[in-house]
């Protein structure tokens, strides 16, 4: 995780869920870093609702087996479908990356499920996949060091 504080969420916040544009996690990554680091812009993530408002919260999933949460923002300012530029701060990494299964077990939502058609999580639905991701990286044992992982691949 990195050094900022572990987000949450307010009345009034929204959570959306997007994914790397790429089918392959690979490519998605490729696309994220070069983004991320100032390279050519590029159409790099696939958020079917791009209407965020300051504060509202981006949770992001690559789409490996199983599929995997490794990035949240906290937007720090409004954007309509840019597609592009993510305008965020506070950017938190998670080291393994926690299956989206794993946030299902634990909170009845399936983050897939707000990946499409515009959809989004309200603030008590998405505080509860922050407290989630926030107790999977306090285990801090990855895909390889938990049983749980087995059933989801």
């Amino acid at each position: 995780m990195a050094r900022n504080a572990w987000p949450i969420m307010r009345p009034g916040q929204r959570m959306f869920v997007g994914r790397p544009a790429a089918e392959d996690w690979r490519d998605g990554l490729d696309d994220f870093w070069t983004v991320m680091e100032g390279g050519t812009p590029r159409y790099a993530w696939d958020v079917p609702n791009w209407d965020f408002r300051r504060g509202d919260i981006l949770i992001t999933y690559f789409q490996a087996r199983p599929a995997m949460v490794v990035l949240i923002d906290r937007l720090t300012q409004d954007a309509k479908q840019t597609h592009i530029y993510i305008p965020s701060s506070g950017m938190t990494r998670l080291k393994h990356g926690v299956p989206v299964g794993v946030v299902l077990d634990q909170t009845t939502i399936d983050l897939r499920d707000y990946a499409v058609d515009g959809k989004y999580l309200d603030h008590l639905q998405g505080q509860s996949v922050l407290d989630a991701l926030q107790a999977e990286v306090r285990r801090d044992v990855g895909v390889f060091g938990d049983s749980r992982m087995s059933k989801l691949i």
